[in-house]
Parts: C-alpha cells; structure tokens; sequence
C-alpha cells in the first residue's frame, strides 16, 4: 500500500502551487488575442510582473525534491518554472511560453506526485 512521505508532499503542495501562479502569469503575460486596449495593457503588466515570483517558487518545489534526493523528479518540476519564464520573457509577444508550459506542466505535475508517493518496503510490511 503507498504511503505519503511528507516532506516530498509538501514539495508537491509548493510546485502545484507554483505551476498554478504561473499558469495565471503566462496568461496575463501572453495573451492569446491582444488588442491593446487598456484593461488588457495593465493585465499584460501584471503577468509580466509575475512571471519570475511563479517561477521562484516552482523552482522551491524542485529544490525540495532535489534536497530529498529525488533529482530525476526535481528537473522534470523545475523544467516549467525555467523554461516557460525564460521564454515568455525573451519572447513576450508570441505564445511560446505557453505552449511550453501546455508540454511542460503535465510532466512537472505527474513526477511532483510521483516523487510524494512510494511504495512500502518489504521490511516495513512484514513487520506490521
């Protein structure tokens, strides 16, 4: 039966978090369809704004799991948070930042839960 390890799921609670702020931020920073206007000026700001601090903090969650040994799953959670901030700054009026992040969060999601859960050992399980 899995059983939770905490401190890997309390690195999962901050890159979830992480991977949800910039989900927010990039689509601020990059909206689909831009007309100029000045609602959309000021939430393009706000996204630009942002997007380091959701990545700062998708970067923590990777530092957790990479500080409990779980380097495999750290680079595939701290992937989004470099790759799709780098993008969206370099390139603010594409998409490419999202679309990364559309490639890249999944992966992030699935290896943080991956990393949060495991398997008894069998030591474990024949001495209870």
């Amino acid at each position: 039966m899995p059983r939770l390890r905490i401190p890997e799921l309390a690195a999962f609670l901050v890159a979830l978090a992480g991977l949800v702020l910039l989900a927010q931020a990039l689509d601020g920073a990059t909206p689909v369809v831009y007309f100029g206007t000045d609602e959309e000026i000021a939430a393009r700001e706000r996204g630009q704004a942002l997007l380091v601090p959701a990545g700062a903090v998708v970067v923590l969650g990777a530092a957790g799991l990479a500080w409990r040994r779980r380097f495999a799953h750290a680079v595939f959670v701290l992937a989004p948070g470099v790759v799709c901030v780098a993008l969206a700054k370099a390139y603010p009026d594409a998409l490419y930042g999202g679309l990364a992040f559309f490639c890249l969060a999944p992966a992030a999601f699935v290896a943080a839960l991956a990393a949060s859960v495991t398997r008894r050992s069998p030591a474990a399980a024949s001495s209870s």
